[in-house]
């Protein structure tokens, strides 16, 4: 009897021995959660400074008070857009020049008092990121001014459509059976431009045969289309290829041709299996056309 109330005696001096250590190292692992949680507040404080610290001698050492460009008079048809810059120098002299550098070509600003500007037609394919350049006299500066920067127009100006195409395929030697999802993500970066028709079409690739056209339910306010069902059969020999697209129209006359699949029968490497088996091809080739047909734009994934 007295050997098992020493041993129960002994189990909870052990237990409680444990829960002791057990509760120092929780605290010292909480001391150290704390110390480290300090360190990167110290860290964030300092990196706060320093950045403080650039902005002011960067400021310091501009040679200008302001500057800016405006995207106006955006020619959708045509890929063009108006840049509007605007220079204010911070040392201005009777001789003062500004120029914006980009690259290939040197534009000199137009005068108006103490301010600088320019209007330009450019391609909105391209990014642009001139060097700012002030003149008084022989004194040339120079400065890359973020401010003065434009990029991704595409972007910002048309409607993008993200198809997503979640099939299984199967071939019996003579049809093609394709059943699954597609999804469509549409993006609209702005209220000026969206799609007033879209349709989900199919092309035997070689020939571009119409095979199907299915008409989609969109509207201008979706970012995220239903998911349809896919649900076709098809009859193709060894060789032939199946082009899948969607073909949109836009408020402003734009039409969007993107392919997104295709599927080719080849036959298999295996010397006892001589079917032909569809081979599926993931891809993104959007072109866009004006109003006359013409294709103002294309861009390829593969």
């Amino acid at each position: 009897m007295n050997k098992k109330i020493n041993s129960v005696f002994m189990l909870i001096i052990f237990l409680i021995t444990l829960n002791f250590i057990i509760f120092i190292r929780v605290n010292r692992i909480h001391e150290l959660h704390n110390r480290i949680a300090n360190c990167e507040n110290q860290i964030q404080r300092t990196n706060n400074k320093i950045d403080r610290l650039i902005d002011k001698l960067t400021e310091e050492n501009d040679i200008y008070t302001n500057a800016d460009v405006q995207i106006k008079n955006i020619d959708k048809q045509n890929l063009q857009c108006e840049l509007y810059y605007e220079v204010v120098p911070k040392i201005l002299t009777g001789d003062t020049k500004v120029y914006l550098d980009f690259g290939d070509n040197l534009v000199e600003l137009d005068k108006n008092n103490s301010t600088f500007t320019k209007t330009l037609t450019l391609d909105i394919k391209r990014d642009y990121s001139p060097i700012l350049m002030i003149k008084n006299g022989d004194d040339i500066k120079t400065q890359a001014v973020r401010t003065l920067y434009v990029s991704d127009f595409i972007d910002k100006v048309f409607p993008r459509i993200d198809p997503q195409f979640d099939i299984g395929t199967t071939y019996d030697g003579d049809n093609l059976k394709i059943d699954g999802l597609l999804t469509l993500f549409i993006d609209y970066p702005n209220r000026e431009t969206f799609f007033t028709d879209m349709k989900y079409v199919v092309l035997q690739g070689k020939t571009n045969k119409l095979i199907k056209k299915l008409k989609l339910p969109i509207n201008k306010n979706q970012k995220k289309v239903d998911v349809f069902d896919i649900d076709e059969s098809y009859k193709l020999d060894k060789g032939q290829n199946l082009k899948y697209m969607l073909v949109a129209n836009t408020n402003d006359g734009l039409t969007y041709e993107l392919v997104f699949y295709d599927y080719i029968l080849t036959i298999n490497d295996d010397i006892n299996n001589k079917q032909p088996e569809p081979a599926m091809f993931e891809k993104y080739d959007l072109k866009i056309l004006n109003s006359d047909g013409v294709v103002i734009y294309r861009e390829i994934v593969e």
